[in-house]
């Protein structure tokens, strides 16, 4: 996988979880892409700089642009192959960096991390930066 692709399940949970969330109409948001809201119950992907935004989940539809669709499932359990963006050490906490990736939480994000609602999972792998790693999204 590369910086941007989308993250791959890698197991199915015993009871998934599933968001739904309004998206624009306009946009189109990819099969397994990582999103953040965005708004009130409002949900986007994320973007190259995306970083410390609130984890939605994973979208786990395709969402084509100006279909006429407003609403969209959004997956929060689960393990996932997403990619490094930085170092990652084993059974770290980690959060969205950039499209489609995560990074370790940040020094000085804390207890914010979790109230803010910036945890996407925990790392099952270490990884360096671009690595594919494999996450346990929803677990932290």
């Amino acid at each position: 996988m590369a910086f941007g692709d989308v993250a791959k399940k890698l197991s199915e949970p015993t009871n998934p979880s599933v968001l739904n969330l309004t998206v624009g109409d306009g946009g189109a948001i990819a099969k397994g892409a990582l999103c953040y809201l965005s708004g009130d119950n409002t949900a986007s992907t994320t973007a190259a700089g995306s970083i410390g935004l609130p984890f939605a989940g994973i979208a786990a539809a395709e969402k084509v642009a100006s279909d006429g669709l407003t609403t969209l499932g959004f997956q929060t359990c689960g393990v996932y192959d997403i990619v490094a963006g930085n170092t990652i050490a084993l059974g770290q906490l980690v959060m969205i960096s950039g499209a489609n990736s995560v990074c370790p939480l940040g020094a000085g994000v804390g207890s914010y991390a979790i109230s803010g609602g910036l945890v996407v999972g925990k790392a099952l792998e270490a990884a360096d930066s671009g690595e594919t790693i494999a996450v346990a999204v929803g677990y932290y």
